[in-house]
């Protein structure tokens, strides 16, 4: 593993996204590279056109470029949230397309696996999205392979760095989400979806969905 260069994960905010899921996914990584005492990831915040979006939450971030400004980067993560259909437009389709042809690990926060069915880069792959989506999604996409049943669903076919990198990743998920669900029990909220990883290799470019967002958030 190269330990000079840090690994790059760019974050597309999709209008209306979950701050709470967002932070959590960078705050993951900052920690990794505090316990390491190096610089093991860095990331970039990134919007369709490179404008400023609001959260559900109704803030803003800093936003580093546009989805085209990210085409380098070595994982791209899509950040949903409220209303994630009526914002998987035909240039965001074309643009998430753009970048899996660069042979671009792509993911999804909360609802963000919606933008990549949208887009038709879930085919063939097992996935999930937030809880509360489930039925809607599996109606609009009965050809995809849904589960209801984990958290973190990731098919592999790619090198070896993003395997370890995102195998660390979710195995600090699983850690986070395990104190979340216990927290839940006694806060009479709805439980955290369990916790799986898959690893398949099927020739092509890692898809990760990751459904991070909960009431118990």
């Amino acid at each position: 593993m190269n330990t000079t260069s840090p690994m790059h994960f760019s974050f597309l905010m999709m209008p209306e996204y979950t701050l709470s899921a967002f932070s959590n996914a960078i705050g993951i990584l900052r920690m990794a590279n505090r316990l390491s005492m190096r610089k093991l990831y860095s990331w970039s915040i990134h919007s369709l056109d490179g404008n400023p979006v609001t959260s559900s939450a109704g803030l803003k971030l800093a936003i580093d470029g546009s989805l085209d400004d990210a085409k380098f980067t070595n994982i791209l993560m899509i950040c949903g949230g409220y209303s994630i259909k009526k914002y998987c437009t035909k240039e965001l389709i074309e643009g998430l397309r753009r970048i899996s042809k660069r042979k671009i690990p792509l993911g999804g926060i909360c609802t963000g696996t919606y933008a990549l069915a949208s887009a038709g880069l879930m085919d063939g792959y097992r996935c999930t999205i937030h809880w509360e989506n489930i039925a809607s999604f599996r109606e609009e996409y009965p050809g995809l392979d849904i589960s209801s049943g984990l958290l973190l669903s990731i098919e592999i076919g790619i090198h070896a760095l993003e395997v370890l990198a995102l195998s660390i990743y979710s195995c600090i998920l699983s850690q986070q989400f395990m104190a979340i669900n216990l927290s839940s029990k006694y806060l009479n909220n709805s439980p955290v979806i369990g916790f799986e990883q898959k690893m398949i290799h099927k020739g092509h470019p890692l898809n990760i969905s990751l459904a991070l967002a909960s009431q118990s958030l």
